[in-house]
């Protein structure tokens, strides 16, 4: 687990960034659903809460032209966003840009709607996350990792429910 936050050094710099990207966002999802436990436990932090969103398919993301291999680059400016409406026929709603996602991403962390949500979401949809993240021990051993990565101690963090 230590990978996660200190991997080894790699020759392919843009690939191995790409997938420790990738990786990160399951690990998102993971911690998530761990806090979420925790807030609920304390009282004084029990109306906070933590979603998580798959906003989509962005064909616009930077992640497809920074710090990745050339191809993905060229796919994206070559491919994705000339056959966009073309291809959003065939792969649903998923597919998109950056912009209305930005938009769910603050409907949901500040739209009335979404008051006491917890979980995870796609675009604004409720939805269930890979049974991994879902599997308790794996949020457990990850909510410790952080806090040993972090340095959080019940000294210095309100989520005293943490270290019961």
């Amino acid at each position: 687990m230590d990978q996660l936050v200190k991997p080894s050094a790699d020759h392919d710099k843009q690939g191995r960034g790409y997938e420790r990207y990738a990786t990160a966002k399951p690990a998102m999802r993971t911690w998530m659903y761990s806090l979420n436990e925790y807030l609920q436990k304390e009282a004084s932090l029990s109306n906070m809460t933590a979603v998580a969103i798959n906003p989509g398919n962005l064909i616009d993301s930077r992640a497809l032209r920074s710090n990745t291999p050339v191809s993905l680059a060229r796919m994206q400016t070559f491919v994705y966003k000339p056959l966009f409406p073309i291809l959003k026929l065939f792969m649903g709603p998923t597919l998109r840009t950056a912009v209305p996602a930005g938009v769910d991403v603050v409907e949901l962390a500040l739209s009335p709607t979404y008051l006491g949500e917890r979980g995870f979401f796609t675009l604004l949809q409720k939805d269930q996350s890979s049974p991994e993240s879902q599997d308790e021990r794996k949020q457990q051993s990850l909510w410790t990792k952080t806090l040993e990565w972090a340095r959080i101690t019940k000294d210095n963090t309100a989520l005293q429910a943490a270290f019961g």
